[in-house]
């Protein structure tokens, strides 16, 4: 645990696309539920990795 001492650090950050609408929509279709997602893309680094 870290202490007005010591500190503790992440060795790196990992980002990944989706959250959680897109996590609610596959738990529903797993459960043969009918589902449609509709999203949007945003003009910034997220959404530059999604669009070539």
């Amino acid at each position: 645990m870290p202490t007005a001492t010591r500190r503790d650090g992440a060795r790196g950050v990992h980002c990944l696309l989706g959250e959680k609408g897109a996590n609610q929509a596959i738990a529903a279709a797993l459960s043969d539920a009918a589902v449609e997602l509709i999203g949007a893309v945003g003009d910034d680094r997220f959404g530059e990795e999604l669009l070539p």
